[in-house]
């Protein structure tokens, strides 16, 4: 399907309008009441200006931070102003309304069931470190696995029934038997979760180039790594992504996480063109509209849906427009958002904190209480006050951390289980109960845990 030119879109979004001018005041009574339920509770920990001897950025992301620069709030009705008209509503071109599901008691789980979950790779899911991994699960906290369905390079990584999946070739056997897998886990009740990632694939790029990123010239724009991208303004790129989050989720998993939902940040990328599209629609509403569509997608298969993004676009504009993630805006059409707050990943001097990485409590309490402030300004801890027809949503927040050693750092400490228990601790003093662990060669201490 090629996109619709933004001139002949005019008429969705004028129906997109007059359908948010017909909500805005209930939203906005929303708002208010539950801003005016939230100024009793105390305010969560910021951090200050840091020392002038800091350099520039990291003032301005601790400025940020401590609410000092312009975190502005969306409109009370934020998930109408994301840019859900961008293309022509799913009502147009779906029977029926969909109603995506809004609590955490999808899937039959008890309502209060959260997440403690370790990633694991598609590759290990049938050696025996597996067993050891559900033996991890019996034994400890941990309740969930995150695996890869679509990896790095655009693999699907077992062989799905999906038609353009074949025609593109894109499938691999990593997984040779996905009903055993999720059975054996099932049978452990290990929640599953597949990651997705989304924007960045050789795979279909090289196969189908009209979908890849392309420099001026007619050239496939690749990353530092060679690796070639995805136009996230091509809607064939998006029905792409959700036949295999469709197929993911039929195989019985229980959440569809994307990851890489954002636009590729590396060298080159100032001669990239979008297409006419991106003239009149930015980055982050072009994200945003794709997490809505994801949603609203799956909604009719009660999975779960949850993105992840960068932790430094909690509180940073400018990261938001590099990327294109709008952390509020994004959380406002997604059931789970997970930032990626891993202490290595924070340059010196960000929450006022001299190595990060050596210090993961108060950098995950920091980052955290950043999501709080921007989360805040909605009414609520982990609520941002939309309306969809004429009812709340709620959203989840649910940290990346850390849990591997980052040699690469200067000042960097090795993690072990003091630095585990340190990062959850400072989720639950941030306020939130869900956490997951990334460790890229699947190494994970039961000590940790």
């Amino acid at each position: 399907m090629q996109l619709t030119p933004i001139h002949s879109r005019t008429a969705g979004i004028h129906r997109h309008f007059r359908r948010s001018t017909r909500r805005i005041i209930p939203a906005l009574l929303l708002s208010l009441a539950l801003f005016a339920a939230s100024c009793g509770q105390p305010s969560s920990e910021t951090s200050s200006d840091a020392s002038g001897t800091l350099p520039s950025a990291v003032q301005r992301i601790n400025r940020e931070a401590a609410g000092i620069a312009d975190i502005m709030p969306r409109t009370a009705d934020c998930a109408d102003t994301s840019a859900a008209g961008v293309f022509d509503t799913l009502a147009d071109n779906n029977a029926g309304d969909i109603t995506p599901p809004n609590d955490s008691s999808e899937n039959g789980r008890d309502p209060d069931f959260r997440v403690h979950g370790i990633y694991v790779t598609a590759t290990v899911t049938g050696t025996e470190r597996m067993k050891e991994l559900i033996r991890l699960a019996d034994e400890t906290d941990i309740n969930a696995f995150v695996i890869d369905i679509k990896d790095d390079r655009g693999n699907v990584t077992y062989q799905m029934a999906a038609p353009t999946v074949q025609a593109v070739g894109s499938s691999v056997t990593y997984i040779s038997d996905i009903d055993a897998l999720i059975a054996e886990c099932k049978a452990h009740d290990i929640y599953l979760i597949a990651r997705i990632v989304s924007f960045k694939d050789p795979c279909l790029a090289n196969a189908m180039p009209e979908y890849a990123l392309h420099e001026a010239d007619g050239t496939i724009f690749r990353d530092n790594s060679g690796q070639a991208w995805l136009n996230p303004y091509k809607r064939e790129v998006w029905d792409y992504l959700m036949e295999i989050a469709t197929q993911a989720a039929l195989a019985g998993f229980d959440e569809i996480q994307f990851d890489y939902i954002r636009f590729a940040t590396d060298r080159g990328m100032d001669r990239v063109v979008f297409g006419e599209d991106s003239d009149e629609v930015s980055k982050s509403d072009i994200i945003n509209a794709f997490t809505d569509y994801a949603r609203e997608t799956l909604a009719p298969l009660s999975v779960t849906v949850s993105a992840d993004v960068y932790g430094t676009i909690i509180d940073s504009k400018w990261d938001q427009q590099i990327v294109g993630q709008d952390y509020a805006a994004m959380a406002s059409s997604l059931d789970v958002i997970c930032p990626m707050v891993y202490p290595s990943h924070y340059g010196p001097g960000v929450y006022r904190v001299p190595v990060p990485d050596a210090d993961p409590y108060r950098t995950v309490t920091g980052a955290l209480n950043a999501s709080r402030t921007v989360l805040d300004q909605y009414g609520h801890d982990t609520f941002c006050s939309v309306l969809q027809d004429g009812m709340p949503l709620t959203v989840r927040v649910r940290p990346w951390l850390q849990a591997f050693t980052a040699t690469w750092v200067s000042g960097h400490i090795e993690y072990g289980r003091e630095e585990i228990q340190a990062q959850i601790r400072a989720v639950q003093d941030a306020g939130y109960d869900e956490w997951i662990f990334w460790n890229a060669s699947v190494k994970y201490d039961p000590e940790w845990f």
